[in-house]
């Protein structure tokens, strides 16, 4: 079915959302098959004359080494249609591995399908790893210019989360779009293949009371396929002006970020919360109370003593539903700088263990953005020599965000791989499957952040590149 509308654009925008509205309950799968935006009246669909799609053996073109490819290019052309394709692949560094030309002749439907056999031979031959760039021209005869489409292929060495140091790579599911959908166990064994052995937050959006069955039966699936979870939020910002809930509502908090003067009772409350919460739910190992509290739990967070009583009622609470579990004296600042996030985890410290010597916190989480060329390894050094001089030797460090490095560079628009957050990560997916200069660079300053994390794998226990990852071109999952 067709859907036409017409909309005024108010600023200048780089991509469409879509998104179901009604029950969240009811198990639906729409599907956006085509989309047409014109200027000016409305207008008729009208279909591209030429589709093509780069088929293999693998879902979304995801190989393993070793795996025949049996590569195909399909096309839908005009009916009975000849003509030709000219193949190009480049490697991430821009090498050409491999150029073809084919011809093709188009049933009565328009389809035909070109059998790549040379390049199976390549890939299965050469040893290759890694993501490649597919160009194709094609050529109907009788036409004077070549459509251009792109595709994308990878190849690597599966892994099963049994390697050293898998928890350090970490993925975010907090309003992940594949998180606890009808494809999250594709997407999971999709991940674990990868490499990344961790996930921060939880399945649905930050501080959420999620359905108990269907929150374990998501933990259980994470377990299943060798995943870590790496803190999970008691405190929401973004509901009810800071909000606790449980059993789905029965008991909630709201308005926290007002209790600049906190009340015994209202910390009673806070810890008889946290304390349902981490009984009801032991298979979450970490919690925290809230995650970039400055300034995101403001005006309470300004309040340095008020907040840490917070800080202390979750640790309270946490410890006495579950003792086995731990809890972070903060989710993470919005940087680990040391003239903010550091100096605001300093104080949370200090503070916490002012008011409540007795009470042992068991790690510190960070989130890792900021203005490029940020000097992560220096922060990171920073962040561990402050624990240190705090008596925190023992910590654990949770890097449970980071990165926001655009996947595409719009100079009118101010948006680059080499400015922080340039770009809405939450809504801007790649333009073409067709692998930029700026994705290559947001891919290589993501590589980056794990070396930091791994050559201070003694503290780091996480490192997470928000949402950067796990964005995939499609339904496939085909790899960025």
């Amino acid at each position: 079915q067709r859907y036409q509308f017409s909309f005024t654009v108010q600023h200048q925008f780089v991509s469409l959302y879509f998104r179901p509205t009604g029950n969240p309950n009811m198990d639906s799968f729409i599907w956006v098959d085509d989309v047409q935006v014109e200027s000016g009246a409305m207008a008729a669909f009208s279909a591209p004359p030429i589709l093509t799609q780069l088929l293999s053996s693998a879902r979304g073109n995801f190989l393993e080494f070793d795996q025949k490819p049996d590569f195909k290019l399909a096309l839908h052309v005009p009916p009975s249609s000849k003509g030709s394709v000219s193949l190009s692949v480049q490697d991430f560094f821009f090498n050409v591995i491999y150029a073809g030309d084919y011809e093709f002749q188009a049933n009565e439907a328009g389809e035909a399908v070109i059998a790549l056999e040379d390049l199976d031979k390549k890939i299965s031959g050469s040893g290759l790893r890694g993501i490649f760039e597919v160009s194709a021209a094609i050529l109907i005869d009788g036409s004077k210019e070549p459509f251009r489409d792109y595709y994308r292929f990878s190849i690597m060495n599966f892994l099963k989360n049994k390697h050293r140091n898998s928890h350090i790579f970490d993925i975010t599911y907090a309003w992940s779009l594949q998180a606890g959908g009808p494809e999250m166990e594709r997407f999971v064994e999709h991940e674990r293949n990868v490499g990344f052995g961790s996930y921060s937050y939880s399945f649905l959006s930050f501080g959420n009371d999620l359905d108990l069955a269907l929150d374990k039966e998501r933990a259980d699936l994470m377990t299943k396929y060798g995943f870590v979870s790496t803190g999970r939020i008691i405190a929401t910002a973004h509901a009810g002006n800071g909000q606790i809930s449980e059993r789905n509502g029965e008991m909630k908090i709201t308005n926290i970020k007002e209790m600049i003067n906190p009340t015994p009772e209202q910390l009673a409350e806070v810890e008889e919360i946290c304390r349902v919460k981490a009984e009801l739910r032991p298979w979450n190992p970490i919690w925290f109370f809230s995650a970039e509290s400055n300034p995101g739990m403001m005006p309470l967070s300004g309040h340095l003593e008020a907040f840490s009583k917070f800080l202390i009622a979750t640790n309270k609470g946490v410890k006495a539903g579950n003792p086995e579990a731990k809890v972070l004296i903060e989710g993470g600042p919005w940087n680990i700088a040391p003239d903010s996030g550091l100096k605001w985890v300093e104080e949370y410290i200090q503070t916490t263990r002012k008011l409540a010597p007795d009470v042992k916190f068991d790690g510190a989480a960070g989130h890792t953005y900021g203005n490029f060329p940020e000097p992560l390894d220096e922060n990171v050094e920073a962040f561990i020599a402050m624990l240190d001089r705090n008596d925190c030797k023992d910590w654990p460090i949770y890097l449970n965000e980071g990165g926001g490095y655009c996947i595409m560079s719009i100079p009118q628009l101010g948006i680059t791989p080499y400015v922080w957050n340039s770009g809405n990560r939450w809504y801007i997916g790649a333009l073409s499957y067709g692998i930029g200069r700026a994705e290559r660079i947001s891919s290589a300053f993501s590589a980056r952040a794990w070396l930091v994390a791994l050559k201070h794998q003694s503290r780091v226990e996480s490192m997470n590149d928000f949402f950067t990852p796990n964005r995939y071109l499609d339904i496939d999952f085909t790899a960025r």
